[in-house]
This record gives structure tokens, sequence and C-alpha cells, in this order.
């Protein structure tokens, strides 16, 4: 973000901004108060006026993340006319990109600093899935409903997998070209008997 951006924002604005970024580029623990209040111009009594604490602070800059990636992915969801196989393709790459370009955003949106999972992460990645279960209902004429949730489940799961895990876990995952052929062999297969 430049600073020219960063100046025209509110306050507030300001701060979560730039705690996304300092998330980012040195993870939760290494993004001091101080070093968020320098870079935000602002000083330690606003981010305390503002979120009341480091802690809050960074849930909602967590939160306000995952929000603008879940507006995206219910773009695709509601786009019409319904294009199952392109959507999914949509949303696949949106999230496999999203979680490569941020990695360090993307793992600490899904857990707690202790490790434990985040529970609204969770239950949104769950109302997704349903989302993606109704939109898709119809679409695999031959899979019941049981079978097209667990395969929108499986899909789901391996889109998400590969950023929370280091890269070179899934070096043929490296680029993005590889990861563009990886969503489409993922959507295939969730095609494949289900017609």
């Amino acid at each position: 973000m430049t600073q020219a951006e960063i100046d025209q924002k509110s306050t507030r604005e300001k701060i979560l901004d730039v705690t996304i970024d300092l998330i980012e580029k040195v993870g939760t623990a290494k993004a001091t108060t101080r070093t968020i209040a320098a870079a935000a111009g602002v000083n330690i009594a606003a981010i305390n006026y503002h979120f009341g604490s480091k802690e809050k602070l960074v849930d909602e800059a967590l939160s306000t993340s995952w929000e603008h990636a879940s507006k995206h992915i219910k773009g695709y969801l509601s786009a019409e006319p319904w294009e199952p196989e392109g959507a999914l393709m949509a949303i696949g790459e949106y999230f496999l990109e999203g979680g490569y370009r941020y990695p360090t955003i993307t793992r600490a949106n899904f857990f707690e600093s202790d490790g434990q999972p985040r529970k609204a992460v969770a239950a949104s990645i769950a109302a997704l899935t349903g989302e993606l279960e109704d939109r898709m209902s119809g679409s695999l004429d031959k899979t019941s409903t049981k079978e097209l949730r667990i395969r929108l489940s499986a899909f789901v799961s391996a889109i998400l997998f590969p950023p929370l895990v280091d890269s070179s876990c899934l070096p043929w995952l490296k680029d993005k070209s590889s990861r563009k052929e990886y969503v489409r062999i993922l959507v295939r297969d969730l095609f494949a008997s289900g017609r």
C-alpha cells in the first residue's frame, strides 16, 4: 500500500490496512502496537482508542481480510447466468492465488495464535460449502445430495490446504500456471462421474 493510499483513509481504516500489511510481512507476533502505529502514522493511543488492544485489532484485521475474500466468493456464487464449472474455477483460483500471494495472513485467518482454528472462518467455510451445494444441486444429475456434499468438501479442502503448508511441501504448485492446472483438474474430477 502506498503512502498516498494510506493518507486518504480514516484513522481506523489506516490502522486496519497497515495491520493487515504488517501481519503479512512479519506475522502477528512481530506486528507490535508500536510498529503498527508508526506505519499508520498514528500514536499508540489511537490504536487503543479505536480497538482497545492489539488482540482486538489483529482479530478485526483478520476478520476484515476474510470478509473481503468472502465478498469475492459470494460474487462468483451469485453470478448469472450460473455456469458451475466456470464458477468453481474462479473460486478455486481466487482462494489458491490469494493464499499463495498472502500466505501469512491466510494462515493467520485460519488459526489462532495458540494453533486452534478460528471458529468464524471455519463456520464461513462450512457456509460456503453449503452455498456451493445449493448452487450445484441439479448440475450433477447422477450424484446424490450426500455425494455432492462430499465432493464439494473435498474440492474446498483441496483448494484451501496448499497455502496453509510450507510451499516446499507442494513444489509442483510453485507457479501460477501450475496452480491453475491444479484447479482445472480438481474441477474436472468433481464433475467426472456425476454427469
